[in-house]
């Protein structure tokens, strides 16, 4: 029961998310940003059934094209005829030489139709482990800018105004939100690996992940930074 992520529960997390992100931040591009994720997740849900679903029109030309490879084969074997000066050696290795071109020619061939259903699909799921990376650096752009000390206005070697007139509650939160949207787009790229045990694909998603716990990490330092200059507002709850 607990052994594979559901699609469903990840898109209504998603969803959870972009309703708190809006009621607390309404005006922010954070909120825009949250409903992309939704979107992605939405779209997971799709991409993933068209993963495990088998392409019949694929797998249709690819048996096409083996039994096509067999009968070459076969004819190719038809037409040898074997004399005593075949088996000279100038002879025969000429004529191995010859026949060994022709069978790696069709095996590649043969292959090539047996695979083209994983290749394509491969294709279409690294596609979209790239928009979840795209969308993991969009993340981090928002929160680049957002300087604890500038925004609580504690820098000593800063005389303009905050950035935000955020509170170290309020600003605590909106890290918070990023976090969980980073976690939440790892765990949408595992989605397309759980059925589709691809090795590059699988490699791709592991990149993935190891991009948001990085990403992850610097969100949390600015957070132990709040916590250090909050001056007694509200506690902020743990996510």
């Amino acid at each position: 029961m607990y052994r594979f992520i559901d699609p469903g529960r990840i898109l209504e997390t998603t969803r959870r998310l972009e309703r708190r992100i809006k009621e607390r931040f309404p005006e922010a591009n954070l909120t825009q940003v949250a409903g992309e994720l939704n979107g992605l997740a939405e779209q997971a849900q799709e991409r993933c059934l068209a993963l495990r679903k088998p392409n019949v029109g694929f797998r249709i030309i690819g048996i096409l094209l083996t039994l096509l490879g067999l009968a070459g084969l076969t004819l190719l074997l038809s037409k040898v005829q074997w004399s005593r000066e075949g088996w000279l050696v100038e002879n025969f290795f000429e004529e191995f030489d010859a026949a060994t071109g022709t069978l790696l020619i069709l095996g590649a061939a043969v292959f090539s139709a047996v695979t083209l259903e994983n290749r394509v699909k491969r294709r279409r799921a690294l596609r979209a482990v790239h928009e979840l990376r795209a969308m993991a650096h969009i993340i981090d752009l928002h929160q680049l800018t957002k300087d604890p000390e500038r925004i609580l206005d504690v820098a000593e070697d800063f005389d303009g105004p905050p950035d935000h007139p955020w509170t170290a509650f309020e600003l605590g939160r909106y890290f918070d939100y990023c976090s969980e949207m980073l976690s939440l787009l790892s765990k949408i790229a595992v989605l397309y690996v759980q059925d589709f045990t691809d090795p590059v694909v699988l490699s791709a998603v592991d990149e993935v992940e190891n991009l948001t716990t990085g990403l992850s990490r610097k969100i949390w330092q600015k957070i132990t930074l709040i916590d250090r200059y909050d001056g007694g507002g509200p506690p902020r709850p743990a996510v």
